[in-house]
């Protein structure tokens, strides 16, 4: 309870520090009619030549303007997320029919796709995890006390998906977002415009290290095998090893069942046993996640230190009214229980804390050391990331993998635990953490 306590008075002075800097922000307004304008024609061009032209109007504008820079880092995440979409595309990959985010993004069909290979695959994603930190650091250039706002309408931000001339209208971000399943509640029907502000460029520069993340783990092991046996499900026409015997000559659409990807995705879970081959690159994770949690903090401080309530991406509890995607109210409780969770995440980042596993909790070993040193015994994350060799998924699901990162120490209360859990409302953990970022 002491550390705990610590924790969070260590979470209380970050904090106050971080609105006592944003104090100032009403006297410090950056000049952003300009900058919303070329915003607008950026995010909105309907061809790429339009596009290019805006990119560099705003690049320039970047080098004096607060609000040019977050503009400026925006439009390189989604670049990143457009040059993503037009590699898959162009290997032809087949949207929908998976759980896998990656693989849901609407793009329509290529009659000619190029062929892919294991090597391609992952250059496919390094040119993603390059491209997002380029925006990572444009987004930590803005600064926080020089205000700015930027209006954006979801459904008039278009992507250009294929890497074609002409963008069409409905290659839209709202689109986007629902194929991905991000959005929830009434988000068919609703106006999607917010006022883009300071806040929401931290919130932005955690989500593109919480992208980079996910990548540096996939790319810190060798997943060959998996991708030359199961990858024709997404890419039934790129020429990889099995396609010939196990894509159907007539397919089923989007029905996963009548066309074989079901036991394709069987397969890929079974071949989930991935050797490290850039441990330095897994070790990485944990340091990119605890800069996540870093900047959830900021993010937090900076809206709970406004004092308007315009159209807000994340609106604080002093903000109310409800989210018109989400369909909820931030509460005050609400917002507190996610920094609570945020300090637990931290602890466990470090190895302060310990994760529980039933395999390990009731083991004979658990109970010795219960016994002897009043302790528990649970799973060191910080150890899983900086000295794991493999990732066997199976194997740490059931224990046995768990055996050279588990030891006696402090394990994470479940009860608080549960109770965090609660205050989050009905988003729960993991909804919440897709929108508090």
């Amino acid at each position: 309870m002491l550390a705990r306590a610590k924790a969070v008075a260590q979470r209380l002075v970050v904090t106050a520090a971080t609105t006592a800097s944003l104090a100032g922000f009403a006297h410090a307004q950056s000049d952003t009619a300009d900058v919303q304008a070329l915003s607008a024609a950026y995010f909105g061009a309907s061809t790429q030549t339009g596009r290019s032209d805006a990119f560099a109007e705003i690049t320039r504008l970047a080098e004096d303007d607060n609000a040019a820079r977050f503009v400026l880092g925006s439009a390189q995440f989604f670049a990143a997320i457009e040059n993503l979409a037009q590699g898959l595309h162009r290997h032809g990959m087949r949207s929908g029919g998976t759980m896998v985010m990656l693989f849901r993004l609407p793009l329509p069909p290529n009659p000619d796709p190029e062929p892919l290979d294991y090597e391609a695959f992952r250059q496919l994603l390094e040119t993603f995890h390059a491209d997002l930190d380029l925006a990572r650091a444009t987004l930590s250039t803005v600064e926080p006390d020089v205000g700015f706002k930027i209006v954006s309408d979801m459904q008039q931000t278009r992507l250009n998906l294929t890497g074609a001339e002409v963008i069409p209208p409905e290659a839209n971000l709202k689109a986007v977002a629902l194929a991905l399943r991000m959005l929830r509640g009434n988000a068919g029907e609703a106006q999607l415009v917010f006022a883009y502000d300071n806040a929401d460029a931290i919130w932005l520069e955690g989500y593109a290290n919480l992208l980079m993340a996910h990548l540096d783990f996939v790319l810190a092991h060798d997943f060959r095998r998996a991708f030359e046996t199961t990858m024709h499900a997404a890419f039934p026409d790129a020429d990889l090893p099995l396609a010939g015997y196990l894509v159907p000559e007539q397919e089923g659409g989007q029905d996963p069942w009548s066309d074989g990807r079901i036991f394709d995705l069987v397969a890929l879970l079974h071949l989930i046993d991935f050797e490290v081959i850039a441990p330095e690159r897994r070790a990485a994770v944990r340091t990119r996640l605890l800069d996540v949690i870093e900047l959830s903090r900021a993010n937090w401080a900076a809206i709970g230190a406004e004092t308007d309530a315009d159209r807000e991406w994340l609106p604080g509890p002093q903000q109310g009214g409800s989210h018109p995607v989400e369909g909820v109210v931030v509460t005050a409780e609400a917002a507190e229980a996610w920094l609570e969770a945020l300090d637990l995440f931290e602890a466990v980042l470090q190895g302060e804390l310990l994760v529980p596993h039933f395999r390990l909790s009731t083991s004979r070993a658990a109970a010795d050391i219960a016994r002897n040193e009043g302790v528990g015994f649970g799973l060191d994350m910080r150890a899983f990331f900086e000295r794991g060799d493999r990732f066997d998924l199976v194997l740490l699901l059931t224990g046995s993998a768990l055996i050279p990162y588990a030891r006696n120490g402090d394990v994470i209360d479940m009860e608080e635990w549960q109770q965090t859990r609660r205050a989050l409302g009905r988003r729960g953990l993991f909804g919440s953490a897709v929108w508090f970022n």
